[in-house]
């Protein structure tokens, strides 16, 4: 009996009789809070899971970015760096006292030669107005660097130049900036790049809340050889206009149009988070390969009253010239307007963008439910670690407490005429409803973030 009973204890497990293929397949597949549990199984399987614990490295908080520059000052940690593939990094932001911090945390980001997804936030700390903030990014990448986002969580803006590397970078293939501004210095690298370079392999480019001028898109999109979507827009629940400029879309359609208007596909564009007040301009009808395009409604249809302190920009802009003749997803929001220059444009689908197929309408909305849901989301926050943090969550109760539902504003019987155009032009109509404040609180994209409602309530 005590025979048998040895043999059974000294017999071979299963996961020890696999091929070292199969065992890095297994552990590919495991949960990253897995893997230490499972480095601790044996020598085998430890030799599988530790370097897989380094492939996805999370850092988020500033007592987690100091133990993350430890790692690249031992040496047999450092190896395992080389094994990174994706890194969350998100700190506190300080300003030159505390530059030392930032250095070690960027130096290690160099060790990880083959990494492939980068995300780096810097989340404002110290209320300083007027205090000039600047970005801080490794001062070289991984050759194998396929996607990066850049983000400065805060409202301020950091100079555009100083992610030069970003946009010269040769693999990278989807690229995303926030809070960035073209200042427009002597040196920028925006000014010394011209046209024609066209030598990087970047396929898609987000510019969330970025300033910069029609000159300056220009030279960002000289970079790219073949873009395929841009995305420049606003993640803010702000439509101010703060600017008293006349300014044209028209420029800024014509960059896009020299540079990449041959290879776009997709194209999300919304010009008055720039500050200025949009209307209708002419130049999208040159980008011919544009299949998908997501607008404000200002750049379709001028507004009827306007309250302003200034003049709007008179621009003669005809109907044939509002969209891309190949459209075939049109999606415009928020939507609040009686549709008069859509219907016209669906009149004359077979001539102006016989592809058409689909019309995508979202519209800012939130009953006493979502509202209760939003309110208990504030509450529950725990992260009070970053500045940003508490200021969202004190402005959310603000938002609540001032306004804490609201409905669209519309004409049911003219939404049931265009409903009805729509159809007759074999045209699908969806009607999202979207909450920016609750995009916010519970971190959701433009997608997550829209929901259909059964009954229509516009």
């Amino acid at each position: 009996m005590l025979a048998t009973d040895q043999a059974q204890v000294l017999r071979p497990d299963l996961l020890s009789q696999l091929s070292n293929e199969l065992l890095s397949i297994i552990v590919s597949f495991c949960r990253q809070e897995d893997l230490p549990s499972l480095a601790r199984t044996c020598r085998r399987l430890h030799s599988h899971a530790f370097p897989a614990l380094y492939r996805t490295i999370t850092i988020n908080g500033e007592t987690r970015a100091s133990r993350f520059t430890i790692l690249s000052y031992k040496y047999d940690l450092r190896g395992m760096l080389k094994t990174t593939r994706s890194l969350h990094f998100s700190s506190r932001w300080y300003r030159a006292s505390r530059n030392t911090r930032r250095g070690w945390s960027m130096n290690t980001i160099e060790e990880m030669t083959r990494l492939q997804h980068l995300f780096i936030e810097w989340d404002y700390m110290e209320e300083d107005e007027g205090a000039e903030h600047h970005i801080y990014l490794p001062s070289t990448l991984a050759e194998t660097l396929r996607t990066c986002t850049i983000s400065f969580k805060c409202f301020t803006n950091w100079p555009l130049d100083e992610a030069a590397c970003l946009f010269e970078h040769p693999t990278l293939r989807k690229l995303e900036i926030h809070w960035a501004e073209a200042k427009g210095a002597e040196g920028s690298f925006l000014r010394r790049t011209g046209p024609g370079h066209h030598s990087t392999a970047l396929e898609e480019l987000s510019l969330i809340d970025c300033q910069f001028h029609a000159i300056d898109l220009f030279r960002l999109l000289s970079f790219p050889r073949a873009l395929q979507y841009l995305d420049i827009w606003s993640d803010l629940n702000d439509d101010e206009v703060w600017l008293e400029i006349q300014e044209s879309c028209e420029p800024y359609f014509a960059a896009i149009r020299d540079t990449c208007g041959e290879t776009l596909k997709g194209l999300r564009l919304d010009l008055w988070s720039q500050g200025w007040w949009v209307v209708p301009a002419p130049g999208l009808h040159e980008l011919p390969h544009l299949q998908y395009l997501e607008i404000k409604p200002d750049h379709i249809e001028a507004p009827q009253e306007w309250e302003g302190h200034f003049p709007l920009p008179q621009i003669d802009c005809p109907i044939d010239q509002l969209l891309p003749p190949n459209t075939e997803v049109l999606k415009i929001g928020p939507y609040a307007s009686v549709y008069p220059v859509l219907l016209d444009i669906l009149e004359r689908k077979a001539e102006l963008v016989p592809s058409l197929r689909r019309i995508l309408l979202s519209v800012y909305y939130r009953d006493e439910s979502l509202a209760v849901q939003l309110t208990t989301a504030v509450e529950k926050e725990t992260d009070t670690r970053n500045y940003s943090t508490r200021t969202l969550q004190d402005q959310t109760r603000t938002i609540l407490e001032e306004k804490a539902t609201f409905k669209p504003s519309g004409n049911k019987a003219t939404f049931a005429v265009f409903d009805a155009c729509c159809k007759h032009n074999n045209i699908e109509l969806v009607v999202l409803y979207e909450d920016p404040t609750r995009k916010e609180i519970f971190k959701e994209g433009a997608g997550p973030a829209l929901w259909e409602i059964a009954d229509q309530v516009i």
